[in-house]
């Protein structure tokens, strides 16, 4: 019903199948004809193909304001079909390419709830290798690239309603010829292939190691690679580099490192996208009939420069339906696999940069076969329920013995009975003193030990490969991963996925590479370095965070601005040594701070609002000494004292005493009894005067000291006011001190001037 109004059409064909289309459509005709309101989001469409079938298309982009037209853009059915098709938990055991598929659809949830498409898409398979595979939570269009690694890097084709799995898509043999200058009439690139017959290797800071040449091709390109080959220096070394200690070393590593890779170049890879120009319209051929092209097909690539022919592929192209013709047409000797993100199943990628199995174990199979051969001219003996090859006619006098029963194989070099250096015994089981070989595999290919190299994958939860040893997390992203770089630990966050957090690597300080050690240290997205323990509960108790960065306080975290935050109670048995100060916690807006005044040398203590002295008496602090920022309400004191001062006989300088009471002892020294001092008074003469106030006699005597400062001066009793009846005398003054007898018990005041 599109016909009358279509414009144009494209198919674009790509080797993954993962075929698209794009219309663009008459607007007015659309609407004149009623049409383009019926056109819909995610509806199926059918086109005319270069074979004259009919390709189903699911649309999923509309734009209908362009220029009086509607843009239609959409994917193969297909496509849009597997990404549908959700296996909850299959295991599938020992199945080929047509049944895998077959059992994929017809166990899926879509299938069980009788969905129409599920009935209609159409399976097929050319590949009859027997496989396992797991699918758990997973959509068979996510799960195809698993499939295809676990069946030999195997190809998906999508036509019509049919999605197969096969061993190559297209023919296999050369069905058209790209011959530049006759047929390859443009090309995207400014060369029609890259070769290379030099390779200069440069190391860091402009090191040149010598242009390393191939034979495998009579001219062409230099290329110069950058290495991470480094000079060592004075720097902190970076993991991403190889170091050598001499520039010599350096060069001889980079024209290790280029010889290696200019056998690679050499090796001419073709990758360009052509306008396709058909050889019927050729005058130099003799061919009449229109040529037809698949993805996949193989195209001869010539190339006249070099005499050389390379067989290409077709990996992409763009047919025109409205002039049946294909456009542009990407063609390569790649290999697909190369092109695809490796997979979970993947263990032959893995491998890739590893020698073959043949390379691995030849070795081996050499020693294995000199082995056997040298075993011709022994003896076979068969009895009615076994076999024997031994060394002897007889299996009583043999010592080199294979026995081979119901129950299985087994050899001996001690005789028929045994003991067995190895055995395959008939329920599967593998007995062996030593097992030489090159790689050992799961059924499932997800488990393999390389025993040449040291390598291993065990199903991808731990796998050593390349020198570095992964234990992975549940979704298969790398978890903690250790090489020659050092520890590295990676962890789920739900803003950016995976993210590496710390390393552990060993260090050394740039000035003096004798110096080394360990660092424990946050990388990329690490926030913090937490050291803790586990209770008894299972609890996980965060003793010390190292914050090397602001962590939110919504975190959970109190103090975000201090480097390394210790939440537990900390003993330690020696001195600490503080270079800057220390700095106590307070609830203001301002920390505690005892540090040293690098002026003066001075050790100086500030707190926030004020500094408390004192002890603790039993559990219970009790203060001393105050220090207030700003007076306590109606004292307007700044410093408060609780207990008595001792100066040891030294002076206070520029004082003034209010509301005052000494306590000093100036009492009777012969009864001890205690009496008051007061404050110190001057008179018009200069004389120093001194009042003792309130002193009350014990024992019915006072005796009184003169003030330190004044001993040795002379004074005169100048006044005394009793409080109450009673009489008084002065019954001695001596140089340091008086004596005053009463009658009674009284209280009194007593003035004396000091000259």
């Amino acid at each position: 019903m599109l016909d009358d109004i279509c414009l144009d059409y494209k198919i674009n064909y790509n080797l993954d199948s993962n075929h698209t289309i794009s219309i663009t459509l008459d607007s007015s005709l659309a609407e004149e004809k009623g049409i383009i309101n019926k056109i819909g989001f995610k509806q199926i469409i059918y086109a005319k193909t270069l074979e004259n079938n009919y390709e189903p298309f699911v649309l999923t982009g509309i734009d209908k304001i362009l220029d009086d037209t509607v843009e239609l853009v959409g994917i193969h059915w297909l496509t849009e079909v597997v990404s549908k098709i959700f296996c909850l938990d299959l295991k599938p055991r020992q199945l080929n390419a047509n049944n895998m598929l077959k059992h994929i659809v017809e166990n899926s949830e879509e299938y069980k709830r009788n969905e129409q498409y599920t009935r209609d898409i159409e399976i097929s398979g050319n590949i009859d290798i027997l496989v396992n595979c797991n699918l758990w939570q997973t959509s068979l269009g996510d799960y195809l690239e698993e499939l295809q690694a676990l069946y030999g890097n195997c190809e998906v084709r999508k036509k019509g309603f049919m999605i197969s799995l096969v061993n190559k898509v297209g023919r296999d043999y050369p069905v058209y010829e790209v011959n530049y200058g006759v047929n390859l009439i443009s090309n995207t690139i400014s060369e029609e292939y890259l070769v290379y017959k030099g390779v200069l290797g440069k190391g860091y800071n402009g090191i040149l190691g010598d242009i390393q040449y191939t034979n495998k091709v009579k001219s062409g390109m230099t290329k110069v690679v950058e290495y991470k080959v480094r000079l060592r220096d004075d720097q902190e070394d970076d993991e991403s580099y190889t170091y050598y200690d001499t520039e010599e070393q350096c060069k001889q590593a980079l024209n290790e490192l280029a010889k290696k890779e200019v056998e690679n170049l050499s090796d001419i890879v073709v990758t360009y996208d052509t306008k396709y120009l058909d050889l019927a319209t050729v005058e130099e051929s003799n061919t009449t009939e229109k040529t037809f092209l698949e993805v996949g097909d193989v195209v001869n690539t010539k190339i006249d420069k070099y005499n050389l022919n390379i067989n290409t592929r077709v990996f992409e192209f763009i047919y025109d339906g409205m002039v049946e013709e294909i456009e542009d047409v990407t063609l390569s000797n790649a290999d697909i696999g190369s092109l695809k993100v490796p997979t979970l199943n993947s263990v032959s990628k893995e491998l890739e940069n590893k020698p073959s199995l043949e390379e691995t174990v030849s070795t081996a199979k050499q020693e294995v076969s000199d082995f056997i051969n040298s075993g011709f001219g022994g003896n076979i003996k068969v009895y009615n329920n076994e076999i024997y090859a031994m060394d002897s006619p007889e299996k009583e006098n043999a010592v080199k013995c294979l026995r081979l029963n119901m129950n299985g194989l087994a050899g001996s070099t001690s005789g028929w009975k045994g003991p067995y250096n190895v055995a395959i015994t008939v329920d599967g089981q593998i007995i062996a003193d030593r097992i030489t070989s090159g790689i050992l595999k799961s059924l499932n290919d997800k488990t393999w030990i390389n025993m040449e190299d040291g390598s291993f994958n065990f199903a991808d939860a731990l796998k050593l490969v390349d020198g570095k040893l992964v234990f992975s997390h549940t979704n298969g992203s790398e978890g903690i991963t250790i090489d020659k770089g050092g520890f590295k630990v990676t962890t789920y966050s739900s803003t950016n996925g995976m993210e590496e957090v710390a390393k552990l690597i060993a260090t050394s300080f740039a000035k003096d590479r004798n110096q080394n050690g360990l660092s424990i240290c946050t990388t990329g997205y690490g926030d913090y370095i937490q050291i803790g323990y586990e209770r008894e509960n299972g609890a996980i108790r965060a003793a010390m965070f190292f914050v090397p960065v602001g962590v939110p306080g919504e975190a959970g975290l109190p103090f975000t601005d201090a480097g390394i935050y210790i939440e537990d109670k900390t003993f330690v048995e020696n001195l600490i040594n503080f270079k800057y100060g220390l700095y106590l916690k307070s609830n203001g807006t301002k920390d505690h701070v005892i540090y040293n005044d690098s002026s003066n040398n001075y050790l100086n203590i500030f707190g926030d609002n004020g500094i408390n002295l004192g002890f603790f008496n039993g559990d219970t602090p009790t203060n001393r000494l105050i220090l207030h920022e700003a007076p306590p309400s109606g004292t307007g004191d700044l410093i408060e004292s609780y207990g008595n001062w001792n100066f040891k006989g030294y002076t206070l300088h520029n004082l003034t005493l209010a509301n005052y009471k000494l306590a000093n002892t100036y009492a009777n020294l012969e009864t001890k009894s205690i009496a008051e001092v007061s404050a110190l008074e001057t008179n018009s003469t200069d004389n120093v005067r001194y009042v003792y106030k309130n002193i009350t006699s014990k024992n019915n005597k006072i005796v009184l000291n003169i003030p330190s400062e004044y001993q040795g001066r002379n004074y005169d009793i100048v006044g005394v006011a009793k409080f109450g009846f009673g009489d008084y005398r002065i019954t001695s003054k001596e140089e340091n001190r008086f004596i005053i007898e009463t009658d009674r018990e009284m209280t009194m005041n007593i003035e004396i001037s000091i000259e």
